[in-house]
């Protein structure tokens, strides 16, 4: 869990490719059928699939949405799929002889039934990326820049200045960031070139290099996308329901 943007899904994914296991992305969408009984068939086939192919995970992306907290309100269909959803998972995790892993990741952890909490034993929080990881992002995507012939006059201390200047910011408002950055050279180039523009095969290596302006022009319309309160309510379930 966490605030978006830093990678929750791709963690998921990764945890699958490490420990080579068989890969299954749960989503909520191909779940509900309008049948009575096919969406909780469909749970069961997707387990039971799991554990057929084991070593397996099971990836539930904005797990909240599939088993937030039940209501008396609540549709009799989505009820039906959560408590089926539960049945399943609780016997994931008592079949030791089956290996499975039921991951989920979501920007709402307090919205997760405490019932599926509970099935979910480690609850770890993905957190805003700091200062050194700022920095590694952004020098990867300063390098990804470079490999698409677009030029960059930065030095280490202005990859440390861009950093500094982007805390709160999320692994995607940084990509957003650097779009941003990349854009001011290319509208130079297209506003010297003129009419000229039709007429020249222009590409990245013509237009002038990348530097810290650029970034700190973009940064005035790039904005951190998460709040410091949705921050402080990743915390404190942290400090409430989390194991690392």
């Amino acid at each position: 869990f966490g605030p978006p943007g830093t990678g929750k899904t791709m963690l998921g994914k990764w945890i699958a490719h490490a420990v080579g296991a068989n890969f299954f992305n749960v989503e909520l969408s191909s779940m509900l059928n309008k049948y009575v009984g096919e969406t909780e068939k469909y749970i069961k086939a997707v387990f039971y699939l799991a554990s057929r192919m084991s070593p397996a995970v099971i990836f539930m992306d904005e797990i909240d949405a599939l088993v937030g907290q039940r209501t008396d309100k609540e549709e009799d269909i989505t009820l039906r799929m959560k408590n089926q959803l539960l049945q399943q998972m609780d016997g994931v995790s008592r079949d030791g002889s089956k290996a499975v892993t039921v991951v989920g990741a979501t920007n709402r952890p307090f919205s997760i039934d405490e019932a599926a909490r509970r099935r979910l034993t480690k609850r770890v929080m993905v957190p805003l990326p700091d200062l050194t990881n700022r920095i590694k992002q952004i020098s990867l995507l300063l390098t990804k820049h470079q490999s698409t012939n677009g030029r960059v006059d930065m030095s280490e201390e202005d990859l440390k200045t861009v950093g500094q200047q982007t805390e709160g910011y999320n692994g995607s408002d940084l990509a957003n960031l650097a779009r941003e950055a990349a854009l001011y050279p290319v509208r130079e180039l297209m506003s010297q070139l003129g009419d000229e523009l039709g007429r020249v095969d222009a590409n990245l290596s013509m237009a002038r290099p990348l530097t810290l302006q650029d970034f700190i022009s973009a940064r005035t319309k790039c904005k951190p996308s998460v709040g410091a309160h949705a921050m402080d309510e990743h915390i404190r379930f942290a400090q409430e329901y989390g194991s690392a």
